[in-house]
């Protein structure tokens, strides 16, 4: 008898609990466009003017006030160029008037085009200011009545008005004050370029693209705003304060909730990131939360949704007891530490490669966690406890969330000429933006029908690693057996 093919059932069995995916440092992400409010900031009372900037010239460097960062590096100085754009250097070719499709190989490089063109700021008949300054946190570049490069030309006809807005998010707004009704249209370029010439970005080139009139505005960004959430569980923790504040900084919208207040919400799916802090066991663990099971299984629904969770705890990882989320970490515990020791340094390859902590404050400093990365997931920090070094933080890529385990308190980490947490903050969000991993090949695919199914079977690439969930409770079982032997912590100084 023939079977209706309509009604099959499909069966999927995957031999493998899981599969496994290479994490490597955050790729150069690419740039977006979109539409904004025109808002003129108004910086004239606390402007530093850049003077005797001639025909085809460019001044600099000055400093920015902060390191902003632009396809990949940090920068703190940049340059104005008298053609309509700035650069951060080398500053080979910002005198060049001609404009081009972004990206360029040639000079100039790494460069923010707001307008550039051939124009001339030092021409007789225009009222022309070029003027720089940081306001509300933000570098803010002015070229007012900067004129087209013409000898016969007319003001304000032939001028343009125009200002670049730089925060510490490295999102940049370029807006249109007033446009001249002669100025000329048809040849320009608006955009960003690396400091190679190997990635741009055009929004405008030559009468195509983006519509540019009076009081108009643009945002090139990386990272578009996210809404987060900070929930603080520990009574003591200076973690979730400074999260909100690095978020708030890279320009992101923060609810920030205690656990003395408010429970862990039910429904996290309006979040594009949830950060929970669990605290320092400390002195008897009268300041600390241990997860539960049904705040475990809210935050694994959340992971399972897609969503991005950073968990910090100093005894989460190797002494609690595991709930529902913890195994979407891929991290095991390896011991019960005791008092945290700097340096604090970031790992190479991970996402905090480069980044040193050589200071770090806390109320509590006690019994924080060692960890070992399992089935994929990767080491971003270490820490020094006597003369060894351990593992304090990992990441985990998946091809549908992401996750970041702390057994140290983010907000014990104090900001030095190499690490800043503003600049882990963003690393972390870049983390958490990362294109998901391509699901790697199936080896062995066999298909099977018989009683009006098809059963398809496969091995996955990665089947040594079969079985490395139940390795997990096990690693955890015993931690729990020792910890109940222990009974309660002991000061390690008693």
């Amino acid at each position: 008898m023939a079977i209706n093919p309509m009604k099959w059932i499909i069966l999927l069995v995957l031999l493998t609990p899981s599969a496994i995916f290479a994490q490597d440092p955050p790729s150069l992400m690419e740039y977006q466009l979109f539409d904004s409010d025109f808002d003129w900031i108004e910086i004239r009372d606390i402007a530093e003017s850049v003077n005797d900037l001639g025909d085809n010239d460019f001044a600099g460097p000055f400093d920015i006030g902060f390191g902003f960062p632009f396809y990949g590096e940090y920068y703190e100085e940049f340059y104005v160029c008298s053609n309509g754009y700035i650069g951060f250097g080398p500053d080979r070719g910002y005198h060049l008037p001609e404009n081009q499709n972004l990206p360029y190989s040639n000079s100039p490089n790494n460069i923010i085009a707001v307008f550039w063109k051939d124009l001339d700021p030092s021409v007789f008949w225009s009222d022309c200011e070029v003027l720089y300054g940081v306001r509300d946190n933000s570098l803010v570049v002015d070229f007012r009545n900067i004129a087209e490069s013409y000898e016969d030309g007319i003001y304000p006809e032939n001028t343009v008005t125009m200002q670049a807005i730089l925060p510490p998010s490295g999102s940049i707004k370029i807006q249109y004050k007033r446009i001249g009704e002669d100025f000329v249209l048809s040849e320009g370029t608006v955009g960003i370029e690396s400091a190679n010439g190997s990635h741009g970005l055009t929004v405008y080139f030559d009468d195509e693209g983006i519509e540019i009139a009076d009081e108009t505005a643009y945002i090139i960004t990386q990272h578009p705003a996210g809404k987060y959430l900070v929930w603080d569980a520990g009574l003591v923790t200076q973690s979730g304060a400074t999260q909100v504040d690095a978020l708030e900084y890279l320009g992101h919208t923060v609810d920030h909730l205690f656990l003395a207040n408010e429970a862990l919400p039910d429904d996290l799916e309006e979040y594009e990131g949830v950060f929970v802090n669990l605290g320092n066991y400390g002195e008897f663990g009268r300041n600390y939360h241990q997860l539960s099971e049904d705040e475990g299984a809210i935050l694994a629904v959340y992971l399972d949704n897609g969503g991005n969770l950073y968990l910090e705890g100093s005894d989460t990882w190797s002494q609690d007891l595991a709930t529902n989320v913890h195994p979407y970490f891929n991290i095991l515990g390896g011991g019960d530490g005791e008092a945290l020791e700097t340096p604090i340094e970031g790992i190479d390859g991970g996402f905090a490669d480069g980044l040193i902590f050589n200071e770090y404050e806390t109320e509590e400093n006690r019994f924080v966690d060692h960890m070992r990365s399992t089935n994929g997931s990767k080491a971003v920090f270490t820490f020094r406890e006597e003369d060894q070094s351990y593992i304090g933080m990992i990441s985990n890529l998946q091809e549908n969330y992401r996750t970041i385990g702390c057994s140290f308190e983010f907000g014990g980490l104090v900001d030095g000429e190499e690490g800043s947490k503003n600049r882990l903050m963003r690393r972390m969000i870049e983390f958490f933006r990362t294109s998901a991993p391509e699901f790697p090949a199936p080896l062995g695919l066999e298909a099977r029908a018989g009683n009006g199914e098809v059963v398809l079977s496969w091995n996955s690439p990665f089947s040594r690693q079969f079985g490395w969930q139940r390795l997990f409770e096990i690693d955890r079982e015993i931690a729990a057996l020792v910890q109940s032997k222990r009974g309660v912590k002991t000061d390690p100084d008693d």
